[in-house]
């Protein structure tokens, strides 16, 4: 219903303008009394109509996916992990997502700020364990904290029973059960902050204000050993020895891995952003410049970024001021979708 409201909004404001783009045609289906309707929209989706149906008929199997199994609006490595055939496969358009990109913002860390004597981005590690409970007392309501180790989270959640107070109610993945999370983000009268591993990077919907800030600590990059990642390098090891292969395995390895990572990124993100009401900050404890190297922002669907929903912070007090403005605008442009 709010996805409606939000879209008759738009219609009667004499400010939007509709943008004429090329899209895909649509067809409707539904169920009325056991008989199928099939409405046709727009008057050039007849002869797409058909080729559909032929490409339907013809299939031994059907599978409905999220968009989220798309990588940068294509379908491929999806495709490859099953086994389908390109020419075999009906794929459809990959929408944009309805919910209103500046109801959320990201702030990163600047580059030099992450680095240590190294040149490792380690600061994550210092936020966690000595200062997360500044981040976390910024937001509206509660948080979530995406870790990708055992050890980050038992920091994360040592650093906030120390020094949070009774102002929230702080669950770890690894004390409290996902039914006794929700329920005490659902009823309690304090804000509930929740710090999980890599289990809880997706299938988590936490629903309206219940949740504004995010907080991803590290890139979420599967362990090499895990049995995926080291039966992929098997298989494409074997075939190169088998097929006596002269082009190098690794590249193919590595784009493996890195879009086994960045689906994980993206069901993480998924988890501010519900409904059209919905609004919040994505703090993400690295810089953008190493980030920006993974992932091609401007084709990428999936994560909603424009030029102005990026911020960089060079200390944590900007961090904290970044999140107070952010936390602002982004509750202003949500508000508009509640009245």
């Amino acid at each position: 219903i709010n996805y409606i409201k939000e879209l008759k909004n738009k219609l009667e404001d004499s400010k939007y303008e509709m943008q004429e783009i090329e899209t895909p045609d649509v067809i409707t289906v539904n169920n009325v009394d056991g008989n199928i309707n099939i409405t046709i929209m727009n008057d050039d989706t007849v002869d797409t109509y058909s080729r559909f149906l032929r490409k339907i008929y013809k299939a031994r199997h059907i599978v409905y996916c999220s968009a989220t199994m798309s990588i940068e609006e294509d379908y491929s490595f999806f495709m490859e992990r099953l086994g389908l055939i390109n020419n075999e496969t009906y794929k459809c358009y990959i929408p944009n997502s309805p919910f209103d990109k500046f109801n959320k913002r990201y702030i990163f860390l600047n580059k030099d700020y992450c680095l240590d004597k190294f040149g490792r981005e380690t600061k994550y590690k210092w936020i966690l364990e000595k200062q997360l409970h500044k981040i976390t007392n910024k937001g509206d309501s509660g948080s979530l904290i995406l870790c990708t180790s055992r050890v980050d989270v038992d920091n994360s959640y040592n650093c906030l029973q120390n020094n949070v107070g009774d102002k929230y109610s702080v669950h770890s993945q690894y004390y409290s059960s996902l039914p006794t999370i929700m329920n005490d983000m659902d009823n309690s009268k304090k804000n509930t902050i929740v710090i999980g591993n890599t289990g809880f990077w997706e299938g988590i919907d936490f629903k309206g204000d219940n949740m504004t800030n995010l907080i991803i600590t590290k890139l979420p990059y599967m362990r090499v050993n895990e049995p995926s990642i080291v039966s992929k390098f098997d298989r494409l090891l074997f075939d190169k020895v088998e097929n006596k292969s002269k082009k190098s395995f690794i590249g193919e390895y590595w784009n493996y891995y890195n879009n086994m990572m960045k689906i994980v990124f993206y069901q993480g993100v998924g988890r501010l952003i519900r409904s059209v009401t919905d609004y919040g900050v994505i703090i993400c404890l690295f810089s953008y410049e190493n980030f920006s190297k993974k992932f091609n922002v401007d084709r990428d669907k999936h994560l909603g970024i424009t030029d102005i929903s990026v911020m960089s912070a060079n200390s944590l007090n900007v961090l904290e001021l970044l999140i107070d403005s952010s936390l602002q605008i982004t509750k202003q442009n949500s508000n508009k979708f509640r009245k």
